[in-house]
């Protein structure tokens, strides 16, 4: 299984009951200079054990998840380097009524945020000889199969949206539609842990690029989820 860093966009914790439940950077110092993108996205993929985990660009799902600073004067958990595993942190003061959310463009650009998923990979075995539906044929409109064997190992990379993720078969990623691996697979059972972070800018005195995990974020008093009131689009709260 090759090793990936990929810029497709868009999974929780994974069981086979359904499509949509097949996913159930260096901080800057002060004076640092915009860590590029591509950078930032290797520095997360360093901190997570190959080929276990993928890393890959934006965060999942039909309406992505959020967080919104409800009041002021908090400050988030937050880390100068994208490592789950240490647990240190400081406090990243954030502005009242900040939704730090993948659809905020405005947010976005002010603060140079920058959405990226870790998720572990789902080792699947082939349970009968078939073929898989993926997208990307030389026709858009005429589905493309890819032909599997009895036993043969396919990998769930991660989840995009409406049921559709990103498969590894035979070392080529495909998008496809997840809910037909469920016939075609031994079921797993295995809940996929997966770690959502956000390189964002603190509201300090030195504006200090720091790591935000989601989880860790929301356990903040005066952080609530996102509320998305129209598709596609996120805005900050009026204060």
């Amino acid at each position: 299984m090759k090793q990936y860093t990929s810029r497709l966009v868009g999974g929780l914790a994974i069981t086979l009951a359904s499509a949509a439940g097949l996913f159930a950077a260096q901080a800057g110092q002060p004076g640092s200079a915009k860590i590029p993108v591509a950078d930032e996205i290797l520095q997360v993929h360093s901190y997570y054990d190959q080929p276990v985990w993928f890393v890959s660009y934006d965060w999942p799902g039909e309406y992505p998840e959020g967080f919104t600073v409800s009041r002021r004067g908090v400050s988030v958990p937050a880390r100068h380097y994208p490592d789950p595993h240490d647990p240190r942190t400081f406090d990243c003061p954030l502005p009242a009524g900040a939704n730090i959310h993948p659809w905020n463009g405005r947010r976005s650009n002010a603060d140079n945020l920058v959405f990226i998923s870790a998720n572990e990979i789902l080792y699947l075995k082939v349970s009968r000889n078939g073929s898989i539906e993926v997208e990307g044929g030389t026709n858009s409109y005429q589905p493309r199969y890819i032909p599997v064997q009895k036993n043969q190992q396919i990998a769930v990379l991660r989840y995009f949206s409406e049921g559709f993720g990103q498969i590894d078969i035979d070392g080529v990623a495909y998008t496809a539609d997840l809910a037909q691996l469920g016939p075609l697979t031994f079921s797993s059972g295995k809940q996929i842990k997966e770690d959502l972070w956000v390189r964002l800018t603190c509201y300090d005195r030195h504006r200090t690029y720091a790591w935000v995990r989601l989880d860790e974020a929301l356990k903040t008093p005066g952080v609530e989820r996102s509320e998305i009131r129209e598709y596609g689009l996120a805005y900050d709260l009026n204060y």
